[in-house]
């Protein structure tokens, strides 16, 4: 049965089939991992539809990726596949992150979201995650608050946009003296 879920997965083409996909992997544990595993292997398009799987997976039952964490960040991290990693990233923003993955995790993101040869997805998807991290982990929000000043002429609506919620949950919790931003905003 794996083995033509498999030829499923190879073949997907339309986001009907990768919701099909979605939906089996909920159903059936085997699925799910078939699809983990399938986002390590680069050599066919079955990674790429699998990270596509696993993205929209997130979008309807995020906690079942909570035990995947760690596995799915260090794929983030080893990969230079552009779809990949923002299916994955688009993924971690809808997911929990563990207490022992914050600091590792917010460190990779504040790096993305500065990379200005980063993908813009990616980049957004990075100050999402980080936004999720400000009431848990403080020590990126003055970095990230900097980087947002130096990116705001230039940034895409998909950052202004993350951006903005951002600054919008700082100034709630009231974690920050960088009232220029603010002001701007």
């Amino acid at each position: 049965m794996l083995q033509d879920i498999q030829n499923i997965i190879i073949q997907a083409r339309s986001k009907k089939s990768i919701r099909e996909i979605a939906q089996l992997a909920i159903e059936d544990d085997s699925i799910l991992i078939l699809l983990l595993k399938n986002i390590r292997i680069e050599k066919d398009r079955s990674f790429y539809t699998s990270s596509w799987a696993l993205s929209d997976i997130s979008e309807i039952n995020h906690t079942i990726f909570k035990p995947h964490i760690a596995y799915i960040f260090s794929t983030i991290q080893n990969s230079n596949h552009p779809g990949l990693k923002r299916n994955l990233m688009k993924l971690m923003q809808f997911v929990e992150i563990p207490g022992d993955l914050e600091l590792e995790i917010g460190e990779t993101c504040l790096s993305y979201f500065k990379d200005q040869h980063e993908t813009i997805a990616v980049r957004a998807y990075s100050v999402t995650i980080l936004e999720q991290l400000i009431p848990q982990n403080m020590i990126f929000n003055e970095d990230v608050l900097f980087e947002i000043e130096r990116q705001r002429i230039q940034a895409t609506p998909a950052l202004n946009a993350r951006t903005k919620r951002y600054l919008k949950k700082v100034k709630k919790l009231g974690i920050s003296n960088f009232t220029n931003v603010f002001n701007d905003f």
